[in-house]
Formats: structure tokens, C-alpha cells, sequence
């Protein structure tokens, strides 16, 4: 008897326990939905926040400060907007930005950025861009107040300074925007900002001329190609689109400026050994025809492309397998 009431009570207990546990569990599935639906009413609020707030056609300054309050809080597609949003605001404003560096009063600025680079050019990696968040260190080494105050404003913008032909001028500055927001982004955005922050740090051209080697030359052409192909309807298409074309250009133009042929007016090693890679690959068709095209017309010219004196039959190839090229991309990935 005692042995059965024992089991009555511990049959009991173990009930009760188990009773107790799926009510929990209950609870926390409850719970969960909750901050589920409480999570996804905030980010409809902060999508519905977000296009409320650019109807009223918000200047830089507040368009930024709105993303640092609410882009960590939106969804991913939200995010990718704030963002665009952003990017076209400093697009619109930079023409006014360069004025400043440009203007009769401020001709003496280029010297004084440059000075103040010479000072202590170890703290960055070029001297002929100042991005990221190195960019601020220059502002230690100038001496005048009030253009440290003028280039500080144009820093906290979101702007960086680029050299050409020895002056400098802003540019977007897509690494501070890569470094701040990427990882609230989608995979198409994460990806755009990591392409144009790379052109940033390391352009393909540097003025008119090539920057970069041909392997790199390749891997660019193919990689904006992917995106393109990728991304048909990207709102940033046509910026990656015009560096795809810069690659285009340079693989479809090789020339003795950019050392990519040699003094008798033959391609070089490097360059030739990228052609061969480039035709053999069957998955970026647009970088394929224009490099069978290029390759066609060095192999009617038995590899001997002009000279010093005569470039004018290659630059008029070059150009109609860069304009074929443009079609072929507007055809394939940027259609309506």
C-alpha cells in the first residue's frame, strides 16, 4: 500500500512538473510572437518614418542624422533606400563642394592639403586620395584654422578629397559609408559599396591614364559584370556600369601610355596572357566580345599595333568595340 501511494505522489509531482514546463513553454512561444510582432511593427514605422521624412526633401546634414538614429532599426530594404537616398543627396551637393576648392579666393587650398600630407605622409596609404577614417589626420597638419573648419564641414559630410593633375577636389566618400552602414544592408548594396570604395582607394584610372595591372583589369571587368548581371535593376547600375566601361575601355585600347604595349607596338606579356585568360572564360559575354574583337584586329596586324605616329586606326577600333560594348550592356542586364 505505502509502495503505491509513493507512486500515486511521484506520478503526481512529475504531472505537475510537466504541466508547469509546457506552460512555460507556452508562455515563451507567446512571448516570442510578441516581440515578433512588436519588431515588425517598428520596422513598418520606420519605413513609414523614413518616407515621410525625405517627402519633405531633407538637406544632408538631417538626412544623415535621421540614418544614424533609425538604420540599425529598418529593415534591410529600408536600410538600401536610406542609403541611396544619401548618396544621390551628396551627388546633388558635390558640384558646390568643388566650387569651394576652385574658387579665385581659395587657389592657395591644394598647396596647403598638400604641405600638410608631406608632414606626416605616414598616416596614409596614398598620397592622391584622403578617404575613411584616415582623411581627419590631415586636418592636424594644416595650420590654417579657418580652412581645417572648411575641410573638416566638407569631411563630416561624407566627402573625401581626391588629387588630379596636382589639385584636389571632394568625392563621395564610400568607405565612411561602407564602414558605417554596410552591415544593415542587403548583399546588392553591401556589394555596391565595396565595389566604389575599392575604385575609391584604388582607382582603374589615375587622370586618363591605367592604375592598376592588367590581372586587375580582368577581375574588375568581370566582377562589374557580374554585378550588372546580377543586379539588372539596381538603383546604382549605371555607376557600376560606368566603371565596367572604363575596364572595357582600357582592355579594348591597349597603348603605350598605359604600358600596355611595348616600344615596337606590341602587347605586352601581361596584357596578352589576360586576353588568353578572358577568352577562354564563357561566363561574362560582354568582356569576351570586346576582347575578341580587340584580339581579332592584333592578329590582322600581325601584333604590331601603330605607331608613335600612327594610332589613329586603333583608336577608331577601339572605340567601336567600346560602343558595341555599351549596347551590349544596355541589351543584356539594363533594360527597362
Amino acid at each position: 500500500m505505502k509502495s503505491y501511494a509513493k507512486k500515486i505522489i511521484i506520478v503526481t509531482l512529475l504531472s505537475v512538473a510537466l504541466t508547469g514546463c509546457a506552460t512555460n513553454e507556452i508562455k515563451n512561444a507567446n512571448s516570442n510572437e510578441d516581440t515578433k510582432i512588436e519588431a515588425n511593427e517598428e520596422v513598418e514605422k520606420i519605413s513609414k518614418s523614413f518616407e515621410s521624412f525625405i517627402a519633405d526633401k531633407p538637406q544632408l546634414e538631417d538626412t544623415k542624422n535621421f540614418i544614424e538614429e533609425n538604420i540599425s532599426k529598418a529593415d534591410r530594404e529600408t536600410a538600401d533606400k536610406m542609403v541611396e537616398y544619401l548618396i544621390e543627396l551628396q551627388k546633388k551637393g558635390i558640384e558646390e563642394e568643388i566650387n569651394y576648392f576652385y574658387s579665385d579666393n581659395n587657389m592657395d587650398i591644394h598647396e596647403k592639403i598638400r604641405k600638410a600630407y608631406e608632414k606626416d605622409s605616414s598616416k596614409f596609404e596614398r598620397a592622391y586620395v584622403f578617404a575613411g577614417e584616415n582623411k581627419y589626420f590631415l586636418l592636424e597638419n594644416i595650420d590654417d584654422k579657418e580652412l581645417v573648419d572648411d575641410i573638416k564641414k566638407v569631411f563630416d559630410k561624407g566627402y573625401g578629397l581626391y588629387n588630379a593633375e596636382g589639385s584636389y577636389y571632394p568625392v563621395i566618400d564610400y568607405k565612411i559609408i561602407k564602414r558605417d552602414y554596410s552591415e544593415y544592408l542587403t548583399d546588392m548594396s553591401a556589394e555596391y559599396l565595396d565595389i566604389m570604395s575599392e575604385e575609391l582607394d584604388e582607382p582603374t584610372l589615375i587622370e586618363e591614364y591605367l592604375a592598376v595591372e592588367a590581372i586587375k583589369l580582368k577581375e574588375r571587368a568581370f566582377r562589374y559584370e557580374e554585378f550588372l548581371k546580377k543586379y539588372p535593376k539596381a538603383s546604382n547600375a549605371d555607376d557600376i556600369a560606368i566603371n565596367y566601361m572604363v575596364c572595357i575601355w582600357k582592355l579594348v585600347n591597349p597603348n603605350i601610355f598605359d604600358g600596355t604595349v611595348d616600344e615596337e607596338f606590341k602587347v605586352v606579356e601581361d596584357l596578352d596572357k589576360v586576353y588568353r585568360e578572358i577568352l577562354a572564360d564563357d561566363a561574362h559575354p560582354v568582356t569576351v566580345e570586346a576582347v575578341e574583337g580587340i584580339t581579332e584586329y592584333i592578329e590582322s596586324k600581325n601584333g604590331v599595333l601603330g605607331s608613335m605616329n600612327n594610332m589613329d586606326e586603333l583608336y577608331k577600333v577601339s572605340d567601336k568595340l567600346h560602343k558595341k560594348a555599351t549596347e551590349k550592356i544596355k541589351e543584356l542586364y539594363l533594360k527597362e
